[in-house]
């Protein structure tokens, strides 16, 4: 469905307990996602995915893992989001991490405005000096080098990118954002391969 086909991935690192993830790890199906957080069509891939969230990942049908991958040759706000999205998790974990992706996805401008960071960061629970401190001083960029490092070593030249690893343990990749409608369709699929 949707064009997807099975493809071997090299260098996908194994998910870890340091992943961002969402969902039953012993779901049948696993999703690594590699995002940037001022990608227009990563928006659309994770709005299609939060619209799924209640039957396929609350349910336990796909396990999400979601990994960096800025592109900051055409994204000049994305790295600083990035990290920032790690400040959030240094505070709150996993909760405080998905608050601040949500709030960026979630923001109706075609180009998340940074200025609006302390505000999601307060909305989110967060000390907010201590956010903007982090993301100002860069704290975590670290972790955000890492992950787009190993998206490097796979080959990955664009995004969103998501490798879905079937029960079976085979792998199909995608590399475009998909509807709802098509999402369920492929993973529905991929459940039985």
């Amino acid at each position: 469905p949707g064009g997807v086909k099975m493809q071997a991935v090299e260098n996908l690192k194994p998910i870890s307990a340091t992943d961002h993830s969402r969902g039953n790890p012993a779901a049948p199906l696993k999703m690594v996602e590699y995002s940037d957080l001022q990608c227009p069509f990563c928006k659309l891939f994770h709005q299609s995915m939060l619209s799924l969230y209640p039957e396929y990942i609350d349910g336990g049908k796909v396990f999400w893992v979601y990994r960096h991958f800025p592109l900051v040759t055409i994204h000049e706000n994305a790295q600083g989001l990035a990290i920032a999205s790690e400040c959030a998790f240094k505070q709150k974990g996993e909760e405080g991490f998905w608050k601040i992706v949500n709030g960026v996805f979630g923001d109706t401008a075609q180009k998340y405005d940074m200025t609006k960071l302390p505000t999601l960061a307060k909305d989110s629970g967060l000390n907010v000096s201590k956010f903007v401190k982090c993301a100002a001083n860069k704290e975590t960029a670290s972790i955000v080098d890492s992950d787009a490092l190993d998206a490097a070593k796979m080959g990955i030249n664009g995004t969103p990118y998501a490798v879905i690893i079937a029960p079976s343990g085979k792998t199909f990749p995608i590399n475009q954002a998909y509807s709802p409608n098509d999402l369920r369709a492929i993973f529905d699929a991929l459940a039985t391969q």
